[in-house]
């Protein structure tokens, strides 16, 4: 993929995109990217089937969280429709994502799915379509009932999902394949932590591995080209960041073993 030295992206999605899109901003400004939008229309827990709703009825339910350019910093507006968002920008990409509950079942990436994308082709039909991939939820957490109360059975199930659903589906550009850059780290010696709650990324390392698989997966860029690191994670959690993304991107569903299997 030939790189860009410009961005424009704009996510809709759930409480799981505005965990991946804090640090996009540091990380495009690490390669000297001064041309780029960020932000994500976003409702706690949000469905493909609600979105799609909300696309119909124009509520003004979201909270758009984007990086303002005058203050050089990332905030809220509240109280926003779908609409709001999608004529902030000229958006380059425009991503997409089922809730995390449901990202691992097949038979929810339906009519819903299609629904909204036939909205976004009609507001936004010069924007590339992305699917953004979540990650599976940490061990021992109660959401995995659903899914055995494993954590690897979830993943493998997000991954079929979207093998099946988007892959197949020629509306997308690509696949941002957070969840399996997740799931790489959790090989090292980190283990299973990455989630502040059994669901969200870590304020740190979490919300940094999400934010640099989109950014590389949109611009071209080797997580080995970024040189912003969060001042919370330590220089070898910032490698493990690193490799775990470069790894997710070659190989997208499956996981790849960290080589960083000790803390020293």
């Amino acid at each position: 993929m030939q790189k860009v030295n410009a961005l424009k992206v704009l996510m809709i999605g759930n409480s799981f995109s505005e965990d991946t899109v804090p640090y996009m901003p540091q990380i495009a400004k690490s390669v000297g990217m001064k041309d780029f939008e960020i932000g994500t229309l976003m409702i706690g827990g949000c469905t493909l089937a609600t979105h799609f709703s909300n696309s119909k009825s124009g509520a003004k339910n979201y909270n758009f969280f984007y990086f303002d350019k005058e203050r050089d910093c990332m905030v809220i507006d509240a109280n926003k429709a779908l609409i709001d968002g999608f004529t902030y920008s000229k958006w380059d990409f425009i991503t997409i994502q089922q809730a995390s509950h449901l990202s691992g079942k097949e038979e929810t990436y339906n009519q819903d799915l299609d629904g909204m994308l036939k909205y976004i082709k009609e507001h936004n039909p010069n924007s590339k379509l992305v699917w953004n991939m979540t990650w599976a939820y940490a061990k021992g957490y109660s959401g995995l009932e659903s899914y055995n109360n494993d954590q690897m059975q979830m993943y493998s199930s997000i991954i079929k999902a979207v093998q099946n659903k988007i892959e197949t589906n020629e509306n997308f550009f690509t696949v941002s394949p957070a969840g399996t850059a997740v799931q790489n780290g959790r090989t090292s010696y980190i283990g299973d932590g990455f989630n502040r709650d059994g669901t969200h990324l870590s304020l740190g390392l979490g919300r940094f591995i999400s934010g640099l698989t989109l950014f590389c997966s949109l611009t071209g860029y080797s997580p080995y080209e970024i040189n912003f690191k969060p001042e919370q994670m330590t220089e070898k959690e910032f490698e493990v960041a690193r490799e775990s993304v470069d790894n997710a991107l070659k190989n997208k569903y499956s996981v790849t073993q960290s080589k960083y299997k000790s803390k020293d």
